[in-house]
């Protein structure tokens, strides 16, 4: 089922409660998506809080909820050359920006720990494949009488910087990167580190701002990111 794939379980009963099963927020989201990409419908993460038992999601759907009796609709790709409007949240977090100025509170940032050799060039390549692939990664704020819109940037500048200190040095300096503000109105609203040693350890972090990511985005970046790199060290196309 859904929920034994989300959850990592082999049996899920009808009354078990996905929050006493070890769901959180995040998989709630996860488990939304899931079920509109099964079913064709669009349940409200509130509804799905609500209702925290498979029975009781079960009676949310409709009998004939099938996938197969789902309708697609083309929607079209919109038009990168206009101003797009700034979703309510990230119009809160402009707001936010220009009360406070550029500040490290919104700051999103994971921090991985590599062992084995690396391959640098390849690690960026993949990274620059997926500011291709996803405008939220090219994307800043300009504002029109006031109002934020979000722009696209068609190659924005970007750098992987690479570092080389050691031990409490590069502590510090994690620290202060992840800290290190945004300004919205330049893209990208990400940035990407890397300290590496001759021992074959080197230590990646990833610094978004909350306006282009949450938790959920930030797992699928991931997880892409492994796949592209995966396929550039062996020579293949990536496959998303």
């Amino acid at each position: 089922s859904i929920w034994e794939d989300l959850l990592g379980l082999e049996h899920v009963g009808v009354k078990d409660g996905f929050f006493e099963l070890g769901g959180h927020s995040l998989l709630a989201a996860r488990l939304a998506a899931r079920i509109q990409q099964e079913t064709g419908l669009s349940l409200p993460l509130a509804v799905l809080l609500e209702n925290d038992t498979v029975r009781k999601q079960a009676e949310l759907l409709p009998a004939n909820s099938t996938k197969s009796k789902m309708s697609l609709e083309f929607i079209p790709r919109a038009n990168r050359d206009l101003l797009i409007p700034a979703s309510s949240s990230q119009r809160g977090l402009w707001f936010q920006y220009q009360l406070e100025g550029p500040s490290s509170t919104y700051n999103i940032s994971s921090i991985f720990r590599l062992t084995g050799k690396l391959d640098v060039p390849a690690l960026e390549r993949s990274i620059q494949y997926l500011i291709t692939r996803h405008d939220s990664l090219r994307m800043s704020f300009t504002a029109v009488d006031g109002v934020p819109y979000l722009t696209i940037a068609d190659t924005p500048e970007w750098k992987l910087e690479i570092r080389h200190s050691l031990g409490q040095i590069m502590q510090q300096e994690l620290i202060q990167a992840a800290a290190k503000p945004f300004f919205l109105e330049q893209a990208p609203l990400f940035r990407a580190f890397l300290w590496t040693d001759s021992s074959d350890q080197s230590t990646l972090l990833f610094s978004f701002h909350h306006s282009i990511t949450d938790g959920w985005s930030q797992g699928i970046f991931e997880t892409e990111l492994s796949s592209v790199y995966t396929s550039v060290i062996s020579g293949a196309e990536p496959a998303l």
